[in-house]
């Protein structure tokens, strides 16, 4: 019952709108910054920002990723043989998301480690200390454009999940 409950459309929608909306909202307030005002966003934000989205977005993908294994556990508590259960072009394009979810919030984690490991050891070098404004500029932008990535990931999943298709 367990794995069929992680795996249902409702879990995953529930999880993939509370992710959307959190990275939606980093991402708005980054995007904010950068227009108004470029410089208030701190090191400590971006990489606590970052470990968050980065986790979520990991843990999503992870889920999605094995929604086929989730459902073949579920297939085999049943007593049915999980060789019935056959990948739909739904399910093959989850797992799709899924991998891409995963590269995004892995490269968010590895920015973010960067990003960290500079301020922690490079605090008192001068050199780092005059480009640490456009390094962090840098980092926020590339972490906002792969947030806008995931939002558009998870829209799309969300599209996959609960939009029928017409078949041919």
């Amino acid at each position: 019952m367990f794995p069929r409950l992680l795996a249902s459309r409702g879990v995953l929608l529930i999880y993939i709108v509370h992710t959307l909306g959190i990275t939606a909202l980093i991402a708005s307030e980054y995007i904010s910054h950068a227009i108004t005002d470029p410089w208030a966003i701190t090191v400590k934000n971006v990489v606590d920002d970052g470990d968050t989205i980065g986790i979520l977005l990991i843990a999503m993908g992870v889920l999605l990723e094995c929604r086929e294994t989730l459902l073949k556990r579920a297939m085999r508590e049943r007593n049915q043989d999980d060789d019935g259960l056959h990948m739909s072009h739904m399910e093959r394009d989850l797992e799709y998301y899924g991998v891409v979810l995963l590269m995004i919030g892995l490269t968010i984690e590895m920015m973010v480690a960067i990003l960290n490991y500079a301020a922690e050891h490079f605090k008192n070098n001068p050199l780092f200390l005059s480009i640490e404004p456009s390094f962090n500029m840098i980092t926020i932008t590339a972490i906002s454009l792969l947030m806008i990535a995931a939002i558009t990931a998870m829209i799309q999943v969300i599209i996959l999940m609960y939009l029928r298709r017409k078949t041919a």
